[in-house]
């Protein structure tokens, strides 16, 4: 029975459960809550909204995209977060990749604190903040200058876990100040941000235990390593990242918010990640396996906690009627299902965005309907409800409209502006190609389609458009092109009342 109780890790009689199966009803309980939430967030509630993350990114298996991520502190993070963002294209299949990482950190969190068994639903809240940290950004997205970053903190969240459970295995001081050296100069560059704080965490995880046995050499540890956190960014930054701006020198991978009032709401979960963790090193890890407070009152508070935690998550996440009708509405415009365009703005229950009734309108245009059939008034509108507000309405649809009202140059300009402040995205080539395509500039439209053929998931759209570049007569007999260049020689006399 003893041997039992320490294979369990805890003594049985110290959990308010009658057995092991009841506590692991508790812990799949906790789980499939998690789980329900996650997926309701991400490919129930806003699979739209994943699939057109997918096209405001872009993942090339090429080694100049290797190289370009690696131009910044984190460039593994940044490569692999872009890699896994393409997997949105299928929303399901992006969600599932997301809550296994979710899942993982939460293990990972167990054995990397010390979780003890009646704190376990604890182990959750920082899956919980990285599942807010996605899901309340809402007309963000398309500003973010963050590559992967869907994917990029999960996985740099991992990699601490990783890196701090890999030290606390390497018993010899001598070699644990080694390897706080190498996190730190060999991560930086791979991880960012996640390498310094995982040297920080391995500073306290030293620094308490100096202050019981005095022993010198963890004090020389904790000076190493607070050395290396400020340095060795610095060192990177003069002498290896010519791109990289000196202020995101220590914040590199983490998003590129603004450090303002109205963006603090964005920063949120990452205060709260961070904190978690401090928490869970300051008064988990040191405690013994058996919970020094009554086990019932350590599960309820646990499960108080891990409920409020779920709660204030789906609360928190960014639920929009306008922005869930501008991203519908992108994809249907995409398509050319100018009846979904309609159909999407008639069911709007509240005050529509001038995004929306644009949209709507140019989809009553694009039907034909006589008499103002379903035209929205433009002076009927709410301001757009984003922390950025500024540019949402031409970065969300500036190059289509442009495009179907046959101004072509003004589209390409607005797709150029994007790529040259934001990088290369998906949604961006498509619209340069047909814009190239219908200026009859086809070596420029094979340049852009070449980039989108290497896509996993985008290169069907590409192959499509290929065959018009090869044999530009085809153009003649697309629908849509065809409706385009007819507008051409009027678009002049449409307006396009953005402001």
């Amino acid at each position: 029975m003893k041997s039992q109780k320490k294979k369990d890790g805890v003594k049985k009689k110290s959990l308010p459960f009658k057995n092991i199966s009841d506590y692991t009803q508790f812990q799949l309980g906790c789980i499939a809550l998690f789980v329900l939430l996650a997926f309701n967030l991400t490919s129930v509630q806003n699979d739209s909204v994943l699939k057109w993350i997918d096209e405001f990114s872009i993942f090339l298996p090429t080694s100049l995209f290797f190289s370009d991520c690696f131009r910044f502190a984190g460039g593994l993070l940044i490569y692999l977060g872009t890699f896994f963002t393409q997997f949105l294209y299928y929303p399901w299949l992006g969600s599932v990749a997301f809550i296994l990482l979710l899942l993982a950190i939460q293990y990972l969190s167990i054995k990397a604190f010390r979780i003890p068994r009646h704190y376990f639903p604890l182990s959750f809240i920082p899956g919980l903040m990285l599942l807010l940290s996605v899901s309340d950004l809402g007309y963000v997205w398309m500003s973010l200058k963050s590559p992967g970053y869907f994917f990029s903190n999960a996985l740099g969240t991992v990699s601490f876990l990783l890196l701090f459970i890999a030290y606390k295995r390497t018993l010899h001081l001598l070699l644990r100040l080694a390897s706080l050296v190498f996190i730190v100069a060999i991560g930086y560059p791979l991880f960012g941000f996640y390498a310094l704080f995982t040297g920080l965490i391995i500073v306290l995880y030293e620094l308490f235990p100096f202050w019981r046995d005095k022993d010198a050499m963890r004090f020389v540890i904790v000076g190493v390593g607070l050395s290396a956190i400020v340095l060795i960014p610095q060192a990177y930054y003069y002498f290896a990242y010519s791109y990289m701006q000196q202020f995101y020198v220590y914040t590199a991978v983490l998003p590129r918010f603004f450090f303002n009032s109205a963006e603090f709401v964005l920063w949120i979960p990452f205060i709260l990640l961070f904190l978690s963790f401090l928490l869970a090193l300051l008064f988990l890890f040191r405690h013994s396996e058996v919970s020094p407070k009554p086990a019932k009152t350590a599960v309820v508070l646990s499960s108080i906690i891990y409920v409020c935690a779920l709660i204030f998550t789906y609360v928190m996440s960014y639920q929009n009627e306008n922005f869930m009708a501008e991203v519908k509405m992108a994809a249907a415009v995409d398509k050319g299902n100018w009846q979904k365009v309609t159909v999407i703005a008639g069911n709007m229950r509240g005050t529509p965005t001038r995004n929306v009734v644009l949209n709507n309108n140019l989809a009553i245009f694009k039907l034909g309907y006589n008499a103002g059939k379903g035209v929205m008034d433009i002076n009927n509108v709410v301001p757009t409800p984003s922390v950025r507000p500024g540019m949402a309405l031409l970065l969300m649809s500036g190059r289509s409209l442009f495009y179907n009202y046959g101004k072509i140059n003004e589209s390409y300009r607005w797709s150029m502006e994007g790529t040259v402040e934001f990088g290369l995205r998906v949604t961006y080539l498509k619209y340069m190609v047909k814009c190239a395509l219908l200026n009859q500039e086809y070596a420029l439209a094979r340049k852009y389609n070449n980039v989108l053929s290497q896509t996993m998931f985008h290169r069907k759209w590409a192959e499509k458009y290929q065959r018009y570049i090869d044999d530009p007569r085809l153009v003649k007999e697309d629908k849509e092109m065809n409706a385009i260049r007819s507008l051409m020689q009027k678009g002049d006399s449409i307006n396009i009342d953005f402001h």
